[in-house]
């Protein structure tokens, strides 16, 4: 398997991967045999259907999955190892079958910018004080009493602070 990384941009990066057909054999038998678990068919019992029969039904299926699987596997092996820590997910930009039986994968990807911070020792910064009395906290509070209120029914005469629903019917 071969790896490589290539700057696209400032936080652009392409990682390229390289799997030959021994890369992707142990994902492959690993997959038939889960398949294998799985699936029953006519004749076979459970989780004893032969390989030879899984890869011929579900081959096509089962080689996406693969495919995803080692991409996805051998993308965060490739960034720890490079001790890269991508943001966002990564897009796999090409994906093709190389003339020995193996993938190419083309994998982009984002990670933090690189900077310098410069020299903050020393800066000024205003301060903004502000003076609360009680008159605010008491204002804000009826705020938030009148935002938050629910509505019952009351025995009292209604005044301002009253929600009054009323039936009228126009008498002649």
């Amino acid at each position: 398997m071969e790896t490589t990384v290539r700057e696209i941009s400032g936080v652009g990066r392409e990682l390229d991967l390289a799997l030959s057909q021994d890369d992707l054999s142990p994902y492959y038998d690993k997959a038939y045999r889960r398949a294998q678990e799985r699936v029953q068919l006519k004749g076979f019992r459970k989780g004893k259907t032969p390989l030879n029969l899984i890869k011929k039904l579900y081959g096509n299926q089962l080689e996406g999955e693969v495919v995803e699987s080692v991409v996805q596997e051998e993308f965060n092996k490739a960034m720890r190892e490079r001790e890269l820590r991508p943001i966002g997910p990564p897009s796999i930009t090409k994906l093709g079958k190389n003339p020995e039986g193996g993938l190419d994968v083309t994998i982009a990807y984002e990670v933090l910018p690189e900077f310098e911070l410069a020299t903050y020792r020393g800066l000024t910064a205003r301060r903004f004080v502000h003076d609360v009395t009680d008159d605010d906290v008491e204002h804000e509070v009826q705020q938030l009493r009148e935002r938050f209120m629910s509505t019952a029914p009351a025995d009292l005469v209604a005044n301002d602070a009253h929600i009054v629903t009323i039936d009228l019917q126009k008498l002649d």
